[in-house]
């Protein structure tokens, strides 16, 4: 914890702020280790630290005796030093599997957040969210591109302020787990790398490429420095940093590049901080991914293996923290499965022996002479004597064994020992002398094991108190007295067959005949009844056993490994053009929603409350007011009129100005990101007849909207569309607005050059002669240059007299305002954008790049506007560039601000690709 430069304010306070955060039995839970989704670890962890706390207040209460003020003073200055003496440390304990934070067992509850898809003023509103529902820790990545979107010039302010986000984790109480990258995937426009990079078009990214090293060099060296300050080491919250993200799954799998990393992080560092690395549950992804002096990690979702995922684990880990202890799983198969099983099947043989030889024997006994009996009696007493001989030699070593994993493993499933000690002895034919010994003594022993292991609880595991907890509710409340009863039962039958045997054995022979009244009423009592007695008990037992076995199983399984989602706690929103895009490409949608305990908005959801009320089981829950979900407002419609097109918005928007190539020319070689570039030529021959514009598989990054002379023809799409048919005369201008709709976030493809990456061909001719703008959009809005009165005025109506049409359009900027009632309190409230009858495309609030809608396709149809960009004071400006199809022709022009999130439906259009062919709607 940070010392604060008032701590020396007051001892008392200081004291208790000790004991309220050192003292106690604190159960903790481990949501994820490092990048790991989904996994749940309980963990005791039990301090001795009252005994230190109640010295250090018999040492404040001494001082403070003191009546002279130099001895007050001494107070005042003893205190911190004493505090102090340990610095701050947080480090792999491989010996003991486990985390050691300040010198102790430590493993926390984490959840993922991304400060860079969530507006500055919310980020206190979610951290507080994520701490209440009983969080200790966060998660979060750093993307390069979102803070040096210029080689050289670095953006850490607004809603990039990194410090100031990780000093209100620290002010809230959360620690933080970073992942720096420099390459974070995170479905982030091209994985967190900035796309200045391609500039070398040749260049290897995550590698040892020489100027890949260089760019990141220089980067660290700014970042890296700046992180230090907020080590848990120095005094802040971050405790683990990651080393790049999921390398074991990347082509090159470069050995030296990784300890290049390793190199930088700990010269920036230092020695003392714990770097991991996350890598896919398998060992193929560990083979590259993992690297001496970095502890390695993995990650999987909630469908994974677990025992096959931590296999994997160990390969490269043989020690070490696990984000749920396979130590676990084995022992619930030993002790719980493996006995279970030869109960049931012990049972059953008994049964079956008792139905199948002792009833027939019974029967037979009556006509049977009596030496034939007696040698039959010997001889089966014989037999079952030493088949109980060898039962309880194999229960004596299951029992031995269990003790030995018990012991190994630190985890005493008690409750399987008492069931499983109990069952075997009375399923079996055991002399009654050794029932009574057998069972008492286990039962003794048991006790006498309870209390040192509860006082030696510190160091073992949570489950350990579960157990206690559970054996001995069970042994007091069930085990004790059933047993009693049983033993009891069984002393009054033995008494009472000895009883009777006696009685008839002083009865002349000669009243029934072969002389064996003794025999034929001392067997009814000795064997039938008996052996009536121990079938219906080793039924009832079988069925106790199943029962008491499921419920320990799910309470065990419930306590050590409970799978629930942790990537991510709040998703967000990729605003402006900051998503990433998968492989086969498609790209990701503008809400990072993820189905997230926290919605992309922050609200507060179901599944929020019941993670919470998991966590309440194992710690406290921080009090105090739990910050409700922000309130909405639905401000209604708003009507949009055309303003212009791309097209007739050259000079404004490309600042630069046309640059001519005789083919055309990439983002990158234009020096532009994000957005878009428009490639115009001329058709080199007359198509009267249908022609072919074909762009070659993944030529258009990464969809291109086609016009000639102004009107809509078509669009040539990555690896979806190909090719469109065109008619047009020769020197037609031909227009191509090419739009970037981000870059593919992993794998081998991360090196996603966008534009016209391959040339377009008519016909059977290679279009040359290009003339290109790069157009800049965003600055343009931002000054409002495209809001001219007239262009308002004479824009489309809202209800127009032409005829509908579901026809493409050119790209085009529409505009409409927004005007929020001032006397209305609490507002600007955050809100929810819809497009009705809008296919797809950009808008701005206020200038600001909100994101990217595209409702025909789905599954997004609302897009999250947080109050921030909103204005009470003046009209709030909303600026539109579809580049499909615009309702205004179908008599409805307008957008719609709601209070309810639509991110799960599609409305299904055909997606146009020509003009020629038309959307059909439902």
């Amino acid at each position: 914890m940070k010392k604060n430069k008032n701590e020396v304010k007051s001892c008392v306070c200081l004291h208790l702020a000790t004991r309220s955060t050192q003292t106690g039995a604190v159960p903790l839970i481990t949501w994820s280790v490092f990048s790991t989704e989904l996994v749940i670890d309980v963990y005791f962890r039990s301090r001795f630290v009252e005994n230190v706390c109640a010295e250090l207040q018999d040492l404040v209460h001494a001082v403070n005796m003191m009546v002279s003020k130099a001895g007050v003073l001494f107070c005042f200055t003893l205190i911190p030093l004493t505090l102090s003496s340990a610095a701050p440390s947080f480090t792999v304990d491989y010996k003991n599997n486990s985390f050691l934070k300040d010198g102790e067992y430590f493993r926390y509850i984490s959840g993922s957040i991304h400060y860079s898809r969530i507006p500055r003023l919310y980020w206190k509103d979610r951290l507080l969210k994520m701490f209440m529902a009983g969080l200790d820790t966060i998660q979060t990545y750093i993307p390069w591109n979102f803070h040096e979107p210029i080689p050289g010039v670095y953006d850490f302010s607004g809603d990039r302020d990194l410090e100031y986000f990780l000093q209100l984790c620290q002010d809230i109480g959360l620690l933080v787990i970073l992942r720096p990258g420099p390459y974070i995937c995170a479905e982030w426009d091209m994985g967190g790398l900035p796309a200045w990079l391609l500039k070398k078009k040749d260049i290897v990214l995550r590698s040892s490429d020489p100027d890949y090293l260089l760019a990141v060099d220089k980067w660290m060296a700014k970042l890296l420095p700046m992180m230090k300050h907020h080590l848990y080491q120095n005094g802040g919250p971050i405790i683990t940093v990651q080393v790049e993200n999921e390398y074991g799954s990347y082509f090159a799998c470069d050995f030296d590049y990784l300890r290049h990393l390793v190199k930088l992080f700990r010269y920036h560092l230092g020695d003392d901080v714990v770097l991991f690395s996350t890598d896919g549950a398998g060992v193929g992804y560990l083979k590259c991914g993992a690297l001496q002096g970095v502890y390695a990690t993995i990650d999987f979702g909630p469908g994974g293996n677990v025992t096959e995922a931590f296999e994997a684990q160990r390969y490269a880990e043989p020690r070490g923290p696990l984000v749920n202890s396979e130590r676990n799983i084995i022992i619930i198969i030993i002790i719980i499965i493996i006995p279970f099983t030869i109960i049931i099947i012990f049972n059953f043989t008994i049964i079956t022996i008792t139905i199948i030889i002792i009833i027939p024997f019974t029967i037979i006994t009556i006509i049977i002479p009596f030496t034939i009996i007696i040698i039959i009696i010997f001889t089966f007493t014989i037999i079952i004597f030493t088949f109980t001989i060898i039962i309880f030699t194999f229960t004596i070593i299951i029992f031995t064994f269990t003790i030995i994993i018990m012991i190994t493993f630190t985890i005493i499933p008690f409750t399987i020992i008492i069931t499983f000690t109990i069952i075997i002895p009375f399923t079996i034919i055991i002399p009654f002398t050794i029932i009574i010994i057998f069972n008492f003594t286990i039962i003794t022993i048991t006790i006498i094991i309870i209390i040192p292991f509860t006082i030696i609880t510190i160091i073992i595991p949570f489950t350990i108190i579960i157990n206690i907890i559970i054996f001995t509710f069970t042994t007091i409340i069930i085990m004790i007295p059933f047993t009693i009863t049983i033993i009891t039962f069984t002393i009054i039958i033995f008494t009472f067959t000895i009883i009777i045997m006696i009685t008839f054995t002083i009865i002349p022979f000669t009243i029934i005949p072969f002389t064996i009244i003794p025999f034929t009423i001392i067997i009814p009592f000795t064997i039938i009844i008996p052996f009536t007695i121990i079938i219906i008990f080793t039924f009832i037992t079988t069925i106790i056993t199943t029962i008491t076995i499921i419920i320990i199983s799910s309470l065990v399984i419930s306590d050590i490994i409970i799978m629930l989602p942790c990537y991510m706690f709040i998703g967000g929103t990729n605003f402006a053009y900051w998503n990433g895009a998968n492989t086969p490409y498609a790209p990701q949608p503008t809400s990072y929603d993820f189905d997230a305990p926290l919605t992309e908005a922050g609200d507060l959801t179901p599944k929020y409350f019941a993670i919470r009320d998991v966590i309440k089981k194992y710690k406290t829950i921080p009090s105090g007011v739990l910050p409700p979900s922000t309130p909405k407002f639905a401000y209604g419609v708003v009507e949009m009129k055309k303003l212009r097109t791309v097209s007739e918005s050259l000079d404004i928007l490309s600042i630069s100005g046309p640059v001519k190539s005789p083919y055309p020319l990439t983002f990158i070689e234009l020096n532009q990101h994000f957005g878009f570039v428009l490639y115009q030529t001329s058709l080199p021959v007359d198509c009267l007849n249908s022609t072919p514009l074909s762009s070659p598989l993944n030529g258009v990054h990464d969809r291109a909207y086609v016009s000639i002379d102004g009107v809509a023809v078509g669009i040539l799409e990555r690896d979806k569309a190909l090719s469109i048919n065109i008619t047009g005369r020769a020197g037609s201008r031909l227009d191509v607005l090419v739009e970037n709709m981000g870059r593919v976030n992993y794998g081998k493809y991360i090196n996603d050059f966008k534009g016209l990456v391959s040339n377009l061909t008519l016909g059977a001719e290679t279009l040359r002669n290009w003339t290109v703008f790069s157009l800049s959009i965003d600055e343009v809005v931002k000054e409002g240059l495209l809001w001219d009165t007239a262009s308002l005025q004479g824009g489309d109506p809202a209800h127009s007299d032409a005829p509908p049409t579901y026809y493409l359009s050119p790209p085009t900027f529409y505009g409409g305002t927004l005007e929020i009632p001032d006397h209305i309190p609490d507002l600007p409230q955050d809100t929810y954008l819809q497009f009705p009858d809008w296919s797809k495309g950009q808008v701005w609030i206020n200038g600001v790049n909100v994101g990217r809608y595209w409702p025909s396709r789905g599954p997004q149809v609302t897009l999250f506007v947080p109050a921030s960009l909103l204005s009470t004071e003046s009209p709030n400006n909303i600026t539109l560039l579809e580049l499909e199809v615009c309702p205004c022709s179908r008599g409805q022009c307008v957008v719609q601000f709601t209070h309810t999130p639509i991110i799960n439906s599609t409305i299904t259009h055909t997606k146009p690709h020509t003009r020629e062919k038309t959307l059909n709607t439902h």
